[in-house]
């Protein structure tokens, strides 16, 4: 005995249509009115079973791997959805610490370089200070022989 597909939203259309604009999924959302939604997805994964056709259209990358929202249609109609339906701009995403934990880095980095060559440049300094003594600086001196007869 075959299962019949879901059914389309039992939501009123105006209600449907505030959720498109607003970006939020509702189970019953054909996958027409998701692409309108959401856009193209960044990935989609498909699958094939006797009696339906299962595509897992993915949004908002976090990794190459992870997506802020999944979203499973079941011949065309959304069953399920996981995670946010719209990724928080107050919130940092995982791009934005990744660039920070690169300038901190560098800027650490930099620090060390600066007192690596200021320790260079006070060593260097302190050897200015002591007087210096050089075998190549009695040149023009006279020789004196110091052989007794």
């Amino acid at each position: 005995m075959r299962k019949p597909p879901p059914l389309p939203s039992s939501l009123p259309v105006d209600t449907q249509l505030q959720y498109m604009r607003k970006k939020i999924p509702f189970i019953g959302e054909t996958n027409e009115q998701a692409l309108s939604s959401f856009g193209k997805p960044a990935a989609m994964d498909y699958a094939a079973k006797r009696d339906a056709e299962i595509q897992i259209w993915k949004y908002y990358p976090i990794t190459k791997v992870q997506y802020a929202l999944k979203l499973t249609f079941t011949n065309g109609i959304l069953t399920e959805f996981e995670g946010k339906a719209k990724p928080t701009s107050s919130g940092c995403s995982f791009t934005a610490l990744k660039v920070i934990g690169i300038v901190f880095l560098l800027l650490v980095l930099a620090a060390m370089c600066s007192r690596t060559k200021d320790g260079k440049d006070s060593q260097s300094d302190s050897t200015s200070n002591q007087p210096t003594t050089d075998t190549n600086t009695n040149q023009d001196a006279p020789k004196t022989d110091t052989k007794s007869e």
